[in-house]
């Protein structure tokens, strides 16, 4: 399985409400930043979650039947979610 190195366009999906600039300006102004060190890249780049074991089984939920009503609507919505920006 590929890394996720080998789809760097991914990073640039990364969405946060928050400025990580603005963290490292802040934490570096009050002298807090040893204390935060990798804050700042975490919020750029994802917190990381570890070693993951193997996937031995997968759910699947059905929608809700009155998904197939707005099907469209589901599309066009999911369609934007992914779109690059």
């Amino acid at each position: 399985m590929p890394g996720l190195h080998s789809f760097p366009s991914l990073f640039k999906k990364i969405t946060t409400p928050y400025n990580a600039y603005a963290f490292n300006f802040f934490l570096n102004k009050h002298n807090f930043l040893p204390l935060y060190s990798l804050l700042c890249s975490n919020l750029l780049n994802s917190f990381p979650i570890g070693h993951m074991p193997p996937l031995t089984c997968s759910t699947i939920i059905l929608n809700h039947i009155l998904c197939k009503e707005h099907i469209n609507k589901i599309q066009e919505y999911l369609e934007n979610e992914v779109k690059d920006r």
